[in-house]
């Protein structure tokens, strides 16, 4: 049965161990810069030092289980009204049987309960798989963004919106 587990700031590290394969595989292909670029990114925001300040600016970051195994995790924030889903991964293996609906679920309910009536996000104009389950979650495109990520890297993102 899935569920959820908050993780603190002690997690971090094997959050991060966690995370690595996950991103090598979705973003590896995915990029442009290929795996050279997907490790840029997951060494500037998921290092376990990345993960700690994402905490400290208030993100709250929970592992995804299956019977007792973590097959994904999430994170997000509250901003005022609005509630900033920044992840949302599964592990390979574990995608197609409605997981990230659970967790996107859990965190709409989590805004709700911080008072947040909208939600938003970022997903790479690449992560088709990714687009159409946020679309199939009630998210719209709202705009394209492209912004200079440093080391001769950018993101190009999709920012999708929902009411909660």
């Amino acid at each position: 049965m899935a569920d959820i587990q908050l993780i603190d700031r002690g997690g971090a590290g094997g959050l991060h161990a966690f995370a690595r394969p996950i991103w090598a595989e979705v973003f590896g292909p995915m990029l442009p810069g290929g795996p050279a670029e997907a490790e840029y990114f997951f060494e500037s925001w998921q290092s376990e030092d990345g993960i700690k300040k994402a905490m400290d600016d208030g993100f709250l970051y929970w592992y995804m289980t299956d019977g007792g195994r973590r097959v994904g995790y999430f994170a997000a924030r509250a901003e005022g009204e609005r509630l900033f889903i920044s992840k949302c991964y599964l592990a390979k293996g574990e995608r197609g049987r409605g997981l990230g609906s659970e967790m996107i679920r859990a965190m709409l309910e989590y805004g709700r309960g911080q008072g947040c009536t909208s939600a938003y996000l970022h997903v790479n104009v690449r992560n088709a798989d990714a687009i159409r389950a946020y679309e199939r979650n009630g998210f719209v495109r709202i705009y394209r963004e492209i912004r200079d990520r440093g080391n001769g890297f950018a993101t190009d993102d999709f920012v999708m919106s929902r009411e909660i």
